[in-house]
């Protein structure tokens, strides 16, 4: 079992790192992208991926061993469905402006200039959707 959750986890981090080469590769051929903020967005983008998919997999390992030992893990499998039930509907906001920031980080570059300065209102820049309503984007 142990080798087995090697290999996974191995092969991940090698599809990961392919993702990312690749992705880098495909910026650089583009002349309209700055190649390093691609490569700052690409890299936060899959590690967030691979963050996520270690997790799933240490989740889907410890049911196993746990199952190995001989325990019931129906309850345990039924208690995480409703939990994440519950997380999912109170976190749907945070969840939505997550998906929205991240395709919009794939999509814009933002200049220097966008950054809010330390003199701005505290409540112009509460939510990414107010801030792309406010600001005009001049590329660089």
């Amino acid at each position: 079992m142990l080798v087995i959750a090697f290999v996974a986890f191995k092969m991940t981090r090698m599809t990961f790192k392919k993702l990312r080469k690749g992705m880098v590769a495909r910026a650089d051929k583009n002349k309209d992208v700055d190649t390093g903020e691609a490569t700052k967005r690409i890299n936060t983008l899959v590690n967030i991926l691979q963050a996520i998919t270690k997790v799933v997999l240490w989740a889907v390992f410890l049911m196993i061993i746990l199952q190995k030992f001989g325990l019931d893990i129906g309850p345990i499998i039924a208690s995480a469905g409703i939990i994440g039930l519950a997380i999912g509907f109170g976190a749907q906001e945070l969840v939505r402006d997550f998906i929205r920031d991240s395709s919009l980080s794939l999509k814009t570059r933002y200049a220097p200039a966008m950054l809010p300065s330390s003199t701005a209102p505290a409540d112009s820049w509460k939510r990414s959707s107010s801030a792309r309503l406010r600001c005009v984007i001049f590329p660089e």
